[in-house]
């Protein structure tokens, strides 16, 4: 069973699936024997649903002839940098399935923003394993490492293509019209006229709304979690954009005790408002051994931070998962935020860095600013009259920090020069302390 005219031995039956239906992602994948790839490209990075397609092919393998289906996910058509590209694998048949015979790799090459090479073409191997489902099945995933993609970490494009060998034959699979075959044997130095590529990108912006809206940022680790912003419904004023700027952390100040961030993105709406605290999800690069790239820390020591305009300070208390590789917190305003190994974020951490505040409209040490994700922080004189009554979980227009406090009483009126003491709760622990107002 050949086709004509070529020496790889398959027969490739296309086969049409309905639309996944998830908003979000670019739901495509395709399973083709004995390797496969993303076929097409998205209008806009918006993460509107795309159809499904699937392609069945007979290859063969140890003893004649038996159905085998390779499955993957693909890339995004742009994604930005930051991890290992990451490609989930499974390899499925009707007969027993080994992983002697039957080897693939992922090769790729890195290009400049002009379409110049930055490196060889590199190909590495995909292990295998037999599934938990039986010996009917493989899986593993292809991994192009970050460190071998540093060159396009601001711009730039990743080409790959899958080569697979069977008893000593090879075949080389690309995009052209979801299936692409070379010659048997094609030298591993020669790249196909159509290989699959991902743009690196370091900007999103895309429409949102009061409805309420997931954004995920598109990296290219693809089994784990992701950038995101999170809007329940009634959290937005109106229908605007949301852009999303992923910052070099070499040009940024240090943070906490001088260390390095691990990543840094900036949020900005436009046409729209904040009326309630939203979701960020930020995802970190992790090692093998679970440990975060580059600066080996412990996971759970990560914590985010937002820019003052001067430093660093804590944003909330994060949520971190360790399977997922992410960071989620608070946000009641949008700015620049970063990950710091700093050990971790404790109540006392949310607590205003300002002792005194002079409210006197010049914007400058006008108010205190609280951590986010706090519940109702409330204000006594040294009387022990209370004087105000801040929501934690709503806003207050005009600032840079969601959560603050203006110097002023409920009725609006700035308070007389003194000392006053705060109080807020945040996950049942009651945390206090004092500011002066200076007019």
């Amino acid at each position: 069973m050949r086709l004509p005219g070529n020496s790889s031995p398959f027969q490739v039956q296309k086969i049409l699936r309905p639309s996944l239906g998830l908003a979000g992602f670019w739901g495509r994948w395709i399973s083709l024997g004995v390797f496969l790839t993303v076929m097409g490209s998205p209008s806009r990075a918006d993460f509107q649903s795309l159809h499904q397609e699937t392609f069945a092919a007979i290859a063969s393998v140890t003893g004649g002839y038996v159905p085998l289906t390779i499955t993957a996910t693909p890339l995004p058509d742009r994604a930005f940098f930051g991890k290992n590209a990451q490609i989930p694998i499974e390899i499925t048949s009707p007969a027993r399935l080994d992983n002697q015979n039957l080897t693939i790799e992922i090769v790729f090459q890195i290009l400049d923003a002009n379409g110049q090479a930055l490196s060889p073409l590199n190909g590495i191997p995909v292990q295998t394993l037999l599934s938990p489902s039986g010996q009917n099945a493989l899986r593993g995933s292809a991994i192009i490492p970050r460190s071998d993609l540093l060159g396009i970490r601001r711009t730039g494009t990743l080409h790959y293509f899958f080569r697979a060998r069977q008893n000593g034959t090879d075949t080389v699979l690309t995009r052209v019209n979801g299936i692409s075959r070379a010659p048997a044997g094609s030298p591993s130095t020669t790249a196909p006229s159509d290989p699959f590529e991902v743009a690196i990108i370091d900007t999103l912006r895309v429409p949102v709304g009061p409805q309420g809206a997931k954004v995920s940022v598109p990296d290219l680790f693809l089994n784990d979690g992701h950038t995101a912003v999170n809007f329940d419904p009634g959290v937005l004023s109106n229908p605007g954009f949301l852009t999303i700027h992923q910052e070099d952390v070499n040009v940024w100040p240090s943070g906490p005790r001088g260390l390095a961030p691990v990543e840094i993105y900036s949020f900005n709406l436009e046409d729209t408002a904040l009326l309630r605290s939203a979701q960020l999800t930020f995802s970190y690069p992790s090692n093998l051994d679970g440990k975060v790239t580059d600066s080996n820390a412990n996971p759970l020591d990560l914590a985010p931070f937002w820019w003052d305009s001067f430093e660093w300070r804590i944003l909330s208390r994060p949520a971190i998962d360790t399977t997922l590789h992410t960071v989620t917190a608070i946000a009641t305003h949008f700015s620049t935020f970063a990950l710091f190994p700093s050990g971790g974020v404790a109540s006392a951490d949310l607590r205003p860095r300002e002792r005194i505040i002079t409210p006197n409209g010049d914007n400058v040490n006008d108010v205190a600013c609280f951590g986010s994700g706090i519940e109702d922080i409330r204000i006594f004189d040294v009387r022990g009259r209370r004087i105000r009554t801040i929501s934690g979980s709503g806003l207050m227009s005009g600032q840079l920090c969601g959560t603050y406090w203006d110097g002023r009483d409920d009725s609006g009126t700035i308070a007389e020069s003194g000392v006053y003491v705060y109080q807020f709760t945040t996950e049942g622990e009651r945390i206090s302390g004092v500011i002066t107002v200076a007019k």
